[in-house]
């Protein structure tokens, strides 16, 4: 990646997005001019991974604790090369990464209340705009529903897999559902060896889902789906989520995750890892229609009312804001 000749074309730009805040756009943030605005479009690793141990059950920390599992884990192979670009260029990753951070105007986030959880951690973050829903969603409502629920969002040690495995084994269900863990991305380490033998060792059908699928056949596959599990305590798969929610799947929640707030805030039916243990003994792990329908309609509200036009707009006034702020301040410069 030539970071000069980037940094030359975004300097003749009004504004920049960045997707996600990683070590080459961190730089690329703190080496444009003062006058160029940068929007920091939020992926979660960025905060998430400087503070794993408070996102990461019991179960998951021994492995985490174990060894090389935590850089490995948590970045992956992009995690590492970065690693060594910073010894190369011999500078602190961290304290670059809090400059970008300070650097940036404004935080471009799915949801406000994820964004106050993470204010209290992180000083200095920029405002807040919301992010546009409606475009994401598709139409995937199937009209019936399988026996089959779905665990966790892909391999990371921050799904906390284990917990809901234990969950599975101690808790009496009737024979006929089937239980699947997307299983196609994400490190491979110490922690998916054991998720895996877990899988292998259970005597129930619960199966892995490792290799890739077209979008549309793995949302008409999954969306089939009674119910769908996530014992995850940080903002994670929020995309297969809302997926989830919008095709009349019933969706539970470890109470830990901000975003579990945010959804019951938003008026969606959604439910916690308690009530799993519940309707998993009860046979009760698919949603009434009238749920299904408030569900929809909630989303549907939530993209009305934070459209693409919407955000545009506020995109437009916050650059506004910003400039009139720096203009009274006397701003002028790069951050550093």
């Amino acid at each position: 990646l030539d970071l000069p000749a980037l940094v030359e074309a975004c300097s003749a730009a009004d504004a920049v997005v960045l997707y996600d805040l990683d070590a080459t756009k961190s730089l690329l943030a703190l080496r444009l001019p003062a006058e160029v605005i940068v929007a920091w479009r939020f992926f979660g690793y960025e905060l998430y991974a400087r503070d794993v141990s408070s996102y990461l059950s019991a179960s998951s920390l021994k492995f985490r604790q174990a060894g090389p599992v935590s850089l490995l884990a948590l970045g992956g192979k992009r995690r590492v090369r970065q690693l060594l670009a910073w010894v190369k260029l011999r500078t602190d990753p961290e304290s670059v990464f809090r400059s970008a951070m300070r650097r940036a105007d404004l935080f471009l986030g799915l949801s406000v209340t994820e964004y106050d959880h993470l204010r209290q951690r992180w000083e200095g973050l920029p405002p807040f705009l919301q992010l546009p829903l409606g475009t994401s969603l598709s139409n995937h409502v199937a009209a019936s529903k399988s026996d089959l629920v779905i665990i966790g969002n892909n391999r990371s040690i921050y799904n906390n897999h284990l917990d809901v495995l234990d969950l599975i084994e101690k808790t009496r269900h009737s024979g006929n559902l089937g239980f699947l863990i997307p299983f196609s991305y994400g490190p491979r380490d110490s922690y998916t060896d054991e998720v895996r033998r877990r899988v292998q060792s259970s005597g129930q059908k619960i199966s892995l889902l490792e290799d890739f699928m077209p979008r549309e056949a793995y949302f008409d596959l999954v969306t089939k789906a009674r119910a769908h599990v996530t014992n995850s305590y940080r903002q994670l798969g929020m995309g297969n989520i809302l997926e989830f929610l919008n095709a009349g799947v019933k969706i539970y929640m470890n109470s830990r995750n901000v975003m579990h707030d945010w959804l019951l805030t938003l008026g969606t039916k959604v439910f916690t890892l308690e009530e799993f243990a519940a309707d998993l003994q009860a046979n009760n792990l698919e949603l009434c229609p009238e749920d299904r329908e408030q569900n929809r309609k909630v989303l549907s509200g939530f993209a009305t009312r934070f459209s693409e036009e919407r955000f545009f707009h506020d995109f437009r006034s916050g650059m506004k804001s910003r400039n009139r702020a720096s203009v009274s301040r006397g701003r002028s410069g790069m951050l550093s």
